[in-house]
């Protein structure tokens, strides 16, 4: 599987995949207002997949963190530094949990670092905390969290997890993992000051083949909600609402459904908006664009389609004097299928 990331920050887009001999390649790529590219420049490492990266504050950083399986089987965390020129160096890096596959990363909530979550060794979920320095120079762990069984894993972080009533707010993560069962089970991780991890509540649903997640704010910053992505066994799309209270435990608000399709990513646009790129039983790319209101309910807004893609697709969103959807995926074509596209989706949601 020729595997595919990319974070965006203003008009710098990196992408990090995994190239036909099975090395991970980043690229960073200029994004002008009027939706065009201009690629600007490569690195490179050693042997990857199961591809991950985000960026390591959620302030305008350019800078991403990689994670990735190594040609040992072993997680693997690699800082980089993103110039204004779209040069990118290498800088800190750490991990060493072996035999770690379905990796996930997510940006701390609050301060400088992420949170892996993926399939440990004994095929459990296990949850990382990596604080990374100001310079990147170093990547440490903070703190593990160690959940169940899991055959899918996926994450979003959470700021403002609130319900009415609540006094406080929860700080952390939200996983979703596929159950060796095959039902979807969602769990959420408390991210404490000092980035420690503590299991807080889940939530099992039904059966599901895929899940995907993503975070939406509710209002003028009233409330973050998580929306689960997730392929039924039937192959169609379902989209799950759910709120997280203070002290961590997830409610279920509404789910909305869209086709049958092969493969999803997802991730918020900006607000209550949230996109999900999909495969459809074609092989065509598809996005769907879907809103949360106050309530949880789910409204599907809006679907494009472009052309023939293989599996393996990531999405982001970035405002460059107007708010865009960046798609990147991999074409049918080039060396053994899998030449990169990004693809830049005008964004106009209210």
């Amino acid at each position: 599987m020729l595997e595919v990331a990319t974070a965006a920050s203003g008009g710098m887009v990196v992408t990090a995949t995994r190239d036909v001999t099975g090395r991970l390649a980043l690229g960073s790529w200029q994004l002008a207002g009027d939706g065009t590219f201009t690629k600007l420049h490569d690195a490179a490492a050693g042997a990857a997949s199961s591809i991950a990266m985000v960026h390591p504050h959620n302030s305008t950083t350019r800078d991403v963190v990689t994670a990735l399986r190594d040609g040992d089987g072993k997680l693997k965390i690699i800082a980089w530094r993103v110039a204004a020129n779209g040069s990118i160096e290498r800088k800190g890096d750490a991990g060493g949990d072996a035999d770690a596959t379905e990796i996930n990363l997510a940006t701390f909530p609050q301060g400088l670092g992420v949170v892996s979550a993926f399939r440990d060794s004994t095929g459990h979920l296990k949850v990382s905390t990596w604080e990374t320095s100001a310079t990147l120079d170093t990547v440490t762990r903070r703190g593990n969290g160690f959940g169940e069984e899991a055959t899918k894993v996926a994450m979003t972080p959470i700021l403002n997890g609130r319900v009415a009533g609540d006094a406080g707010r929860f700080t952390g993560v939200v996983t979703a993992v596929r159950t060796p069962a095959g039902n979807l089970s969602l769990t959420a991780w408390e991210i404490t000051p000092q980035n420690l991890v503590i299991q807080r509540g889940s939530y099992l649903a039904g059966a599901v083949t895929d899940v995907a997640m993503s975070t939406v704010t509710i209002g003028n910053s009233v409330r973050d909600m998580v929306v689960a992505s997730t392929r039924l066994t039937n192959g169609v799309l379902r989209n799950i609402s759910f709120d997280v209270t203070a002290a961590g435990q997830l409610v279920r608000r509404d789910h909305e459904d869209g086709e049958a399709i092969l493969d999803l990513s997802a991730a918020r646009v900006v607000g209550e908006h949230v996109v999900t790129p999909v495969r459809d039983t074609t092989g065509n790319l598809r996005v769907y664009t879907w809103d949360v209101d106050a309530d949880g309910k789910v409204h599907r807004t809006g679907k494009e389609r472009a052309g023939a893609i293989v599996s393996g697709l990531a999405t982001t969103s970035t405002y460059v004097g107007a708010r865009f959807v960046i798609t990147a995926v991999r074409l049918t074509t080039g060396t053994g299928g899998g030449d990169l596209r990004l693809i830049a989706w005008d964004a106009n949601l209210q």
